[in-house]
């Protein structure tokens, strides 16, 4: 495992629970490049996600409180 904790980067689930949204509506807006956040690669026969944490919340005017407590309500 390794010692480094990416926290400049969020999943496409999380990104779409702040935001409301299904988590497939993020994914086609990546692919189709709808976002200015992240993109879609496409690759071996999958599509790859990167979506960059500080570019997501400006872009998207969510504050990152919200997703403080967002998380807390999965919990």
């Amino acid at each position: 495992m390794s010692r480094y904790v990416n926290t400049e980067t969020l999943k496409v689930t999380e990104a779409a629970a702040l935001m409301g949204k299904n988590p497939m509506f993020v994914r086609m807006g990546l692919r189709n490049q709808r976002f200015g956040f992240g993109f879609a690669v496409y690759g071996n026969g999958r599509w790859n996600y990167y979506i960059n944490r500080k570019k997501f919340f400006e872009e998207t005017g969510i504050s990152e409180a919200e997703e403080e407590v967002s998380e807390r309500d999965r919990e």
